[in-house]
């Protein structure tokens, strides 16, 4: 009931009014829609609005720690607006389990601290299935993402999309690949992208002159004069095969104070892949979102290579190892793999143990979409009470926002 909103409550005020006769469950402490249009002061106000009603208060809990509603219990007990209660654990009384807090450095450090975490349960007996990370907004998801790829962890994200099912990534992989494992898939994927002057009717005719030709489409694309291609669109493969050739070692030629990383991404600007991506956006915000997932698959090729030495090899293991994907259909309820969710997806649902990531200021509460710090907490609860036997929770000194470190 504490997701209701306006509309609803004049239906059921409709609903009731001859018999006055009606039950409501909820819990206002986990009213996070305010967004969507959902009204805590529907369940706040019940008791006045239908006067003599009977509040029955609900505060045993089945699921965590004692431990871990201690957490639940001191943040929530800040927000002044509500029906106070005291969640009690009934199953596990006391674990000696006390929920932890890691400051790290860096996104990258919290990243990798978070495969640690998973692993080092794993030694104790856990399954992949038993762990939950949960963070703020969907953006904060894509760096523990190329982590657990690397760690050749399985994953499935919840209510949310993969980082690497996002098109500028798909693009941006397509490009590395073709430049270090060339194959037709992604020479076809990027011919036109950004657009270059190679329309359908160009490939249209390479695919003709590599059939009749028995000819690899690749090879046909450099004979394209012999396939009758027009000057300018042939003029704009062979530029392309130009970028694609020198891009694994450009990637390295970075300058002092800068990284691979920010290099890569200043390519694909100066290729016009920017502009591209702005293009097709419906508008200002989401087109800096989409360059946004540019800019931290950026850090994830960083963060992969670290502070070793790297030659164009490493770069070509980055590829094979962000582009592994598990044959597990990810329809299978059993499939054992660590859940990745936001906090907004994970109400309603349970782990053994739930990891907290980016619990800083600015993340939670958010600087842009938590004007309402009472709802911003509400959300922090939802994610502490999540969690049964083990809660960890960490947050980093320093984090890239909008290619600024802060």
């Amino acid at each position: 009931f504490q997701d209701t909103n306006r509309l609803q409550m004049d239906l059921i005020s409709k609903i009731i009014q001859s018999h006055n006769n009606i039950t409501v469950v909820g819990d206002d402490d986990q009213s996070i829609y305010g967004w969507r249009g959902a009204e805590v002061k529907n369940i706040l106000n019940f008791p006045n609005e239908f006067k003599g009603c009977e509040v029955i208060k609900l505060e045993r809990n089945y699921r965590s720690s004692s431990e871990i509603l201690a957490v639940a219990n001191a943040s929530i007990s800040k927000n002044k607006n509500r029906h106070g209660k005291v969640l009690k654990a009934e199953i596990a009384q006391s674990t000696g389990q006390l929920p932890e807090l890691f400051i790290l450095e860096r996104e990258e450090d919290e990243s990798e601290f978070v495969v640690s975490e998973v692993l080092n349960f794993q030694r104790q007996g856990f399954k992949y299935k038993d762990f939950a990370v949960l963070y703020r907004s969907n953006t904060q998801g894509g760096l523990i993402e190329s982590s657990f790829r690397r760690a050749n962890i399985p994953y499935t994200i919840s209510g949310g999309t993969s980082i690497f099912d996002r098109r500028e990534i798909k693009d941006m992989m397509a490009y590395l690949k073709q430049a270090l494992s060339p194959n037709e898939v992604s020479l076809r994927r990027i011919i036109n992208v950004p657009a270059r002057g190679v329309g359908d009717t160009s490939i249209e005719k390479l695919s003709e002159f590599a059939l009749k030709s028995r000819v690899s489409f690749m090879d046909s694309c450099r004979l394209w004069r012999d396939a009758g291609v027009q000057e300018k669109a042939g003029e704009a493969i062979e530029s392309l095969f130009k970028f694609i050739e020198t891009l694994p070692e450009n990637i390295l030629d970075y300058q002092v104070g800068s990284s691979p990383g920010a290099k890569m991404v200043q390519l694909f600007s100066d290729l016009g892949y920017r502009e591209y991506v702005y293009g097709t956006a419906a508008d200002p915000t989401s087109a800096e979102k989409k360059w946004m997932v540019v800019e931290i698959f950026g850090r994830i090729l960083d963060s992969y290579l670290g502070r070793r030495s790297y030659d164009v090899a490493t770069i070509k293991s980055f590829i094979d190892s962000m582009s592994l994907r598990d044959d597990l259909n990810d329809e299978d309820e059993e499939a054992n793999k660590v859940q990745m969710m936001t906090l907004h997806a994970s109400k309603g649902l349970e782990f053994p143990i739930v990891i907290l990531a980016g619990i800083e200021e600015d993340l939670l509460p958010h600087k842009n979409l938590g004007s309402d710090i009472d709802e911003e907490r509400r959300l922090f609860y939802v994610g502490v009470t999540r969690a049964k036997q083990r809660l960890i929770m960490s947050r980093c000194q320093q984090r890239k926002r909008n290619g600024v470190v802060r």
